[in-house]
């Protein structure tokens, strides 16, 4: 029996520097599992928390010098050693992601190259509606966004035959669970995602039959403490804002809302997007200027007038009230 090296979430609110919960605007990434199709193989070290989080840094930068025996030396020769990591039992989830982000960071070529990363996580509810809950919702943007996770769940015998036997974990429950595993998800790699089942696993066992495998029932998986709720996600400062065909609630304390009201904005740094703001709004007004000739029109009647100015996505991200 395998015993991948989970002690557990181990998740403290001041472990990250950003929640979720309190996301906006998704980003985009432009890379991930499906477009990079990259798998370790950690063998039988106690090590798959830091596994599962280069799983998720090697593709979403598509970072080809990483392999198996690299992640191992950073196990022992660094986060054993130095950072309260067991070789004999493993690591928390929490610890594993934050270590792989902070070693990311320390890498002034890589910073500057990608961008440097801030982490994410969470918590998904148990027995949610389909459709309304919206943590959910806000689970499923990020995954239709591109952007991987890292997660842990409970294993026995059973669950390692039924994913190994199709490539598909029917399970919903386990009667005997006897080691815990920390793993990287990504959304279903034909670039279409919804919950009953399209989470797929990109496991750290490469070699091993149906190592990549779908769960489906995560609901299920969820309320029956298989699959842990809380989920983590890396995020570069260098991953695309898209404002595009979403409108806004703008806050009108901002500086910015109340110098460009009754005005329209181009984003000049995403898309191009054109919004009107008015009031308390920002309206996207980008599919009446979709005409190369509609734009132009609107830039030579308008800039004349200072009502239209093209604005940094970052501005205009400052725009949106909280």
């Amino acid at each position: 029996m395998k015993k991948p090296g989970f002690l557990g979430i181990g998740l403290k609110s001041t472990d990250y520097s950003i929640s979720l919960s309190s996301q906006q605007v998704i980003p985009k990434s432009e890379q991930n599992f499906a477009t990079n199709q990259i798998t370790f193989n950690q063998g039988n070290s106690m090590a798959c928390t830091i596994f599962s989080a280069f799983t998720l840094l090697a593709n979403k930068f598509n970072l080809n010098f990483i392999d198996d025996e690299w992640i191992l030396n950073k196990w022992y020769n660094d986060a054993v050693l130095h950072y309260g990591a067991s070789a004999k039992n493993g690591w928390y989830v929490s610890s594993g992601v934050d270590y792989v982000r902070r070693w990311f960071n320390s890498q002034s070529d890589l910073v500057e190259k990608y961008g440097r990363l801030t982490t994410g996580f969470l918590t998904l509810p148990y027995s949610w509606t389909p459709n309304k809950d919206k943590t959910i919702k806000l689970f499923e943007e990020l995954l239709r966004n591109g952007h991987d996770c890292v997660g842990g769940h409970n294993g026995s015998r059973d669950y390692n035959v039924d994913f190994q036997t199709d490539g598909v974990l029917d399970l919903k429950k386990l009667s005997n669970p006897s080691y815990g595993h920390s793993i990287s998800m990504s959304a279903d790699i034909q670039g279409v995602f919804d919950m009953d089942g399209d989470l797929i696993v990109p496991n750290s066992w490469k070699g091993v039959k149906n190592n990549v495998y779908r769960l489906k029932h995560i609901q299920d998986l969820i309320d029956n403490v298989v699959l842990f709720p809380t989920v983590y996600f890396f995020f570069s400062d260098k991953d695309k804002i898209v404002f595009s065909g979403k409108d806004y609630i703008a806050d009108t304390d901002n500086d910015l809302v109340k110098r460009f009201n009754n005005s329209y904005v181009m984003l000049s740094e995403s898309t191009g997007a054109i919004y009107d703001v008015r009031g308390d709004k920002l309206i996207c007004v980008d599919k009446f200027f979709k005409d190369s000739k509609d734009r132009e029109e609107l830039i030579k009647v308008y800039e004349p007038l200072k009502l239209l100015t093209g604005i940094s996505d970052d501005n205009f991200y400052r725009m949106i009230k909280n």
